[in-house]
Parts: structure tokens; sequence; C-alpha cells
């Protein structure tokens, strides 16, 4: 009997593993650490919305969500990019806390979602003032279930003021 328990713990425990969140690890390649399974290829049914431009110092608005209801978010990692290096700080919602990958703040991943029908997320991200005049691009992971998601599908550039 406590083999089979072991086993069953030991099949269960990659599913939850990050449900409070992507580990650091994920910071580089923004790729969910699900044992034995592989990125979806087909285009993701959600969509990062962010306007195109943003002022440095102040805050730009960004959600995450699913394009129909029943499209929903177990996990994400977001990260705005500028010469493949997470920058800005993010201001996290009601589901959502920061990572440091780079800087404090740097990167948003999920809390844990309890909730069966979460799809859509929304946060708020602030660029420093080292980025005026540039232009950063929002790359996201997305987790529909341990075995379904989308690694650095979700892009959207961004230009600096």
């Amino acid at each position: 009997m406590i083999n089979y328990i072991i086993s069953i713990a030991i099949l269960i425990a990659p599913v939850l593993s990050y449900s409070g969140g992507a580990p650091k690890e994920t910071c580089g390649d923004l790729t969910p650490r699900h044992r034995d399974f592989t990125t979806q290829t087909a285009p993701p049914p959600y969509s990062l919305l962010v306007e195109t431009e943003a002022i440095a110092g102040q805050p730009l608005n960004i959600v995450l969500k699913g394009n129909k209801n029943d499209d929903n978010i177990k996990g994400f990692i977001i990260q705005a990019r500028h010469n493949n290096n997470p920058v800005g700080k993010f201001v996290p919602g009601s589901l959502s806390q920061t990572l440091e990958c780079n800087l404090k703040d740097d990167t948003l991943t999920h809390r844990k979602i309890d909730k069966e029908n979460i799809n859509k997320i929304e946060a708020k991200w602030i660029p420093g003032a080292e980025l005026k005049g540039k232009t950063v691009e929002f790359v996201t992971t997305v987790v529909k279930q341990a075995n379904v998601f989308w690694v650095k599908k979700l892009t959207k550039k961004v230009n600096i003021k």
C-alpha cells in the first residue's frame, strides 16, 4: 500500500509543483518545468493586451486573457524585454505576483489559482527612465493545464517615451 501511495505522489508532484508561480529557473527561456511535456505548436487561444506606447515611470495596463470563455489560465509568466533581458517593474494584481530574474519585480507570474474558470489576468508594468526612447517586447508563456502550454508565443512591442 505504501508503494502505491508513493507512486501516486510522484506522478502528481510535477503537476502541483508550480501551482504557486513559476520558479526562478524559468527566467531565461520562460519554459514550464512540467515533466515529460512539450510546448504546443498551434497558435495559443490567448491574447496579451497592452498599448503600443508607454511613458517612462508611468504604469502601463497589462491584460492576459483567453480568447473564449473556456480558455482558462492555470499559469503564466510575462516579461518585458529589451535586448532579450527582462526590464521594468511589474505591479501584480490579485492573481499574480512578481519574480526577480535580473532586477526586483522584473517578471510577472501567477499565484495559486484555485478557481477553475480564470481566463483574465490584469496587472501593471512600469518602464524605468533608462528605457526612454527604446522599444521593449512583452514575451509571455501561458499554461492551460500541466500538459498544455505555449512558450514565448505572445509578444507585443511597446515604444517607451
